[in-house]
């Protein structure tokens, strides 16, 4: 079943796919096929690197699939912390 995944800066809770930009699209298999209208629970997880933990569980067998995506440009832990400390450097009191 193929996922496609938005980004959008939207303040709103909920947004058209129009207001987005396409992120990703990837496969998300299943190991079972499921009858057509099975809902399937899909959590977002961000991680302050920037990570994306995609988790989906089908509804009907509970299975469990998760896929982790890092955005093009997404800073890690050490240039987040070397870019905090240069900061420091030019702090202006």
């Amino acid at each position: 079943m193929p996922l496609p995944i938005y980004s959008n800066d939207s303040p709103e809770e909920e947004a058209s796919l129009g207001d987005g930009i396409l992120l990703i699209e990837r496969e998300f298999p299943l190991r079972q096929m499921l009858p057509e209208g099975t809902p399937v629970d899909i959590t977002f997880r961000l991680d302050e690197q920037g990570k994306l933990t995609i988790v989906g569980e089908d509804k009907l067998y509970g299975q469990i699939h998760q896929f982790d995506f890092v955005p093009e440009g997404a800073l890690t832990k050490e240039q987040i912390e070397a870019a905090k400390k240069e900061l420091a450097l030019h702090k202006v009191s």
